[in-house]
């Protein structure tokens, strides 16, 4: 098989594999007898959404259906923004409850800056930066996050080891897409995203949980006490 075929391969079983997922969280989340808007099952599913839709534009362009320019790049980015957007706000949620006041301000500010750096900067590269930077720094803020609950045996029907192993392995994907793009073995960091949406999933679907009541399942992330 070609490398051109063994990319495009690899972006479509990403693509084809982050959709079902989302669409599973997405409905286990709308099924819930109370549906919050920082739900784990939620914000996992839109960011997978987000990475299905911007993976099937990179196989569209690996097959000619749609061209390789900076204005599709830019259309790309936007819906890149959607993989971290909705995760600064829950971190700020979790990190800074005291300043819920500004929470919606600095997210407000964030998600201007990041419209305005994929629709008016000059290259790609500097867009791709951008957004690589804000996504390790979120995908930090996820690991410190469940290092403290997986330490201390908080929020027990979520899997918080396997959130720390589908993010490690997310750091590495994302570092990979820049790295390895030169030489053309991006569908390696295609492979390392499927398997960090697995372990992201089986992390919350946790079939080794049998607690009393399923109602701490609709608990956002973000409850104290």
């Amino acid at each position: 098989m070609m490398q051109s075929e063994v990319v495009f391969v690899s972006s479509a079983l990403s693509t084809i594999v982050s959709m079902i997922v989302a669409t599973y969280l997405i409905h286990k989340w709308y099924n819930q007898k109370t549906r919050l808007p920082f739900d784990l099952p939620l914000m996992f599913g839109v960011v997978f959404v987000a990475s299905a839709v911007s993976q099937f534009i990179k196989s569209s362009q690996m097959v000619g259906i749609l061209p390789a320019t900076l204005e599709i790049f830019r259309i790309r980015s936007l819906v890149i923004a959607w993989i971290f957007l909705p995760w600064t706000l829950v971190l700020m949620r979790i990190m800074w409850p005291s300043g819920i006041k500004w929470h919606m301000r600095l997210w407000g500010v964030l998600t201007a800056l990041t419209i305005c750096v994929s629709l008016f900067s000059p290259s790609q590269a500097l867009i791709q930066s951008y957004q690589t930077t804000l996504i390790l720094v979120v995908i930090i803020g996820v690991i410190i996050t469940f290092a403290i609950t997986w330490k201390t045996g908080r929020l027990k029907e979520v899997r918080s080891e396997l959130v720390l192993l589908g993010s490690f392995l997310a750091i590495i994907s994302q570092i990979g897409q820049i790295m390895w793009a030169a030489v053309g073995l991006t569908w390696i960091a295609d492979i390392i995203t499927v398997l960090s949406i697995v372990a992201y999933t089986l992390a919350l679907i946790n079939p080794w949980f049998k607690g009393e009541s399923t109602s701490r399942q609709e608990e956002p992330v973000y409850v104290t006490g």
